[in-house]
C-alpha cells in the first residue's frame, strides 16, 4: 500500500463574496432615479465652449510645452532655495565676524593700545 499524506490546517482563509448587481442594473438604476456617478474617481473635463480645451485633455497639445514649463518652475523654485540659504549663511558670517570684531576692541581698550595695561 501506498503512504496517504496526512491533511494539515492552513492559515488560507476561504473567501466568502457575495454576488453583486451588474452593470446593466446599476446603470438601470442610475438612470431612473437620476443618481450622479459615485465612484469619487470620476472629474469633470468638460468646459464652457468659449474656454476651449485645456491642454492637459487635449491629446493634440504638444506636452513638450507643458513639460519645459513645469521644469522652468522647478528650477525657480530651487534658485531661490538656494539663494536664501547662500544668504542665511552669509548673514550667520557677518554676525560672527562682528562678535570677534566687538571681542578685539573691547581688549583694546582694557589693555591699551601697545598691548600693556594702563
Amino acid at each position: 500500500m501506498y503512504k496517504q499524506n496526512v491533511m494539515s490546517k492552513t492559515s488560507i482563509v476561504q473567501n466568502e463574496s457575495s454576488k453583486g448587481n451588474t452593470i446593466e442594473e446599476q446603470v438601470g438604476r442610475m438612470t431612473q432615479n437620476g443618481e450622479p456617478l459615485s465612484d469619487g474617481e470620476n472629474e469633470l473635463i468638460y468646459t464652457d465652449k468659449a474656454d476651449g480645451v485645456l491642454p492637459a485633455y487635449n491629446p493634440r497639445a504638444d506636452r513638450f510645452d507643458i513639460a519645459l514649463d513645469t521644469v522652468d518652475k522647478i528650477q525657480k523654485s530651487e534658485t531661490a532655495k538656494r539663494a536664501r540659504v547662500s544668504k542665511a549663511k552669509e548673514e550667520k558670517e557677518k554676525t560672527k565676524m562682528e562678535v570677534i570684531k566687538n571681542e578685539t576692541t573691547e581688549v583694546n581698550v582694557t589693555t591699551g593700545p601697545e598691548g600693556k595695561q594702563g
